[in-house]
């Protein structure tokens, strides 16, 4: 028994030598990465900024007027950064404003480490527009062989954010049909991200206009998948997940 114990021991070395480690027993804390989904109007930016700050906040949208002045006013610490792009410019161009835009991320999530922040991307959807003209050009149809190209970058944002286990992760998606599928619906932009996240939450308005909220998909918990609650408030949704 000793020498197998020891020969355990010895294989487990040798991996943390090599950037292994070993997962600690204890609870895990009760950070969230998700996606926000749903048509425009239903509260994915109101529900985001009930996440715990400090929140740093990446507006690509530009259409959140109101809506964070709110948060601030209710107390949240919240810093914003915008980012925009123009129409014409060159792919060079575009590929500044990508690196610019990565770098002041990367700082944030340092500076996030170990407070339990938050970062949201409002919307990650119109990001997927940049990641393709800054990484592939301004084509009308882009080939299969070279969707890599500008997933990759978009893929590396998902995964600083899951790598970090102190830090909360909002991407806020638009929601629509499907081509050539009216009757199915899906996020909009880059789609695989679904399977990447830890949940998707869908957002919608009932015919008597109250917000409702289901899971799409939840990977930390799968008997909430398709799960309709009443957790409005971000922490409410990160307790279920991890219970």
């Amino acid at each position: 028994m000793t020498s197998t114990n020891n020969t355990k021991n010895s294989i487990t070395d040798g991996l943390l030598e090599l950037g292994a480690y070993k997962p600690s027993g204890d609870a895990t804390s009760q950070r969230l990465v998700l996606i926000y989904t749903g048509e425009s109007g239903v509260g994915k930016t109101d529900r985001s900024l009930t996440a715990p700050d400090p929140i740093v906040f990446f507006d690509i949208d530009h259409g959140t007027e109101g809506v964070i002045q709110k948060a601030v006013q209710a107390g949240k610490d919240v810093t914003v950064i915008p980012v925009s792009w123009p129409d014409e410019g060159t792919q060079a161009e575009y590929k500044a404003i990508w690196t610019d835009m990565m770098t002041k991320f990367k700082t944030a999530v340092g500076l996030l480490r170990g407070t339990g922040g938050t970062i949201v991307w409002d919307t990650f959807t119109e990001l997927v527009e940049l990641a393709e003209w800054a990484f592939v050009g301004k084509i009308n149809e882009i080939p299969p062989t070279r969707h890599k190209q500008y997933q990759a970058p978009l893929r590396s944002i998902v995964r600083t954010m899951l790598d970090d286990t102190q830090l909360n992760g909002i991407f806020i998606h638009k929601w629509g049909t499907v081509f050539q599928k009216p009757l199915e619906y899906e996020i909009k932009g880059y789609k695989d991200m679904m399977y990447q996240v830890q949940a998707v939450v869908q957002l919608e308005l009932d015919k008597a206009g109250n917000r409702t909220q289901r899971f799409v998909k939840c990977r930390q918990n799968g008997k909430l998948q398709g799960q309709a609650t009443t957790a409005t408030a971000f922490p409410l949704l990160s307790a279920m997940v991890w219970e």
